[in-house]
């Protein structure tokens, strides 16, 4: 995934001491805007974001069935997935070793 993140940092009122940041990620295209006072607050908000979009298919036990059909109803399982919003696939081992990152469960 290729990602970027971006926040500017302002004072919100006439005073100077509320500290108030615009937030932009972009991953995949995609683009998440936020504003909130800290910028964990903001972080906090896209992982919640990235977690609604995302879906792991794991691989680790044996199937017994026959392979084009598998590969079939795979195929309609990311599809049905894609159409319903979701755009952030993890797939195989690497679903284990990414288990207690925040968008992925």
């Amino acid at each position: 995934m290729k990602e970027k993140e971006s926040y500017i940092e302002k004072q919100k009122d006439i005073f100077g001491d509320t500290t108030w940041f615009t937030y932009r990620y972009e991953v995949n295209g995609m683009v998440y805007e936020t504003s909130a006072g800290s910028l964990d607050i903001c972080r906090k908000a896209r992982d919640k974001w990235m977690k609604m979009m995302s879906v792991a298919f794991t691989g680790h036990r044996t199937i017994r069935t026959n392979k084009y059909a598998l590969s079939v109803s795979l195929n309609e399982e990311v599809r049905f997935c894609y159409e319903n919003g979701i755009r952030f696939f993890y797939i195989g081992m690497l679903c284990k070793a990414l288990h207690n990152m925040p968008y992925v469960h």
